[in-house]
């Protein structure tokens, strides 16, 4: 969810992606409508045009790599480093100078 990615700005995440999702079902439809008319009902051109736009999205896939984002102003995101740390380390879950031995 946008909450994962960013507590402070999901719901302004949320919006951008809804917003992004429909404009295609939007200017989609009127292109390739505008687009049979012009080509007296050939399809070839439309699906040529959604092939292609399919191969730039994944050779843009292919070409992109993870990284960490910080979308917080918080330091550590919301991943807590306690999670990647083994208990009894410092920085683990269990507390350090509690007395039990």
């Amino acid at each position: 969810t946008f909450g994962d990615l960013s507590r402070r700005h999901g719901a302004l995440l949320l919006a951008m992606s809804n917003t992004a999702a429909s404009l295609p079902g939007i200017v989609g439809n009127t292109a390739t409508g505008q687009l049979l008319a012009s080509t007296r009902g050939d399809w070839a051109l439309v699906f040529r045009l959604c092939a292609g736009s399919l191969v730039l999205g994944a050779l843009a896939f292919l070409g992109s790599e993870a990284r960490d984002q910080l979308l917080d102003d918080s330091p550590r995101g919301m991943l807590s480093s306690k999670l990647l740390v083994a208990p009894g380390e410092p920085g683990g879950s269990e507390e350090e100078g509690n007395g039990a031995s």
